[in-house]
């Protein structure tokens, strides 16, 4: 793998805050901030497929909504169980 620099400009309020929070996790600020840009990276890509589903799949989930299965015993069975999260 490639490895490649990356400079950044930022205030001394914003690294005064990331150096904090790096020496809790007991990182380097460089580590830190990279960890960090790669989570926030990782989680705004994984809510895309989220908000912008595939069109086939969405059409495949259409298509599962208006052709409900055939009434049988292990539906009904499982329409029968009460959900966990209303005894809460």
């Amino acid at each position: 793998m490639h490895k490649t620099t990356i400079k950044l400009r930022a205030l001394t309020s914003q690294i005064e805050l990331i150096d904090r929070a790096s020496a809790l996790l007991e990182k380097r600020r460089a580590d830190f901030i990279l960890e960090a840009s790669w989570d926030r990276a990782q989680s705004l890509l994984d809510n895309q497929g989220i908000l912008n589903p595939d069109l086939a799949k969405l059409n495949q989930v259409n298509e599962m909504l208006e052709n409900a299965p055939e009434p049988n015993a292990g539906l009904e069975r499982l329409k029968s169980i009460r959900a966990p999260w209303l005894d809460r």
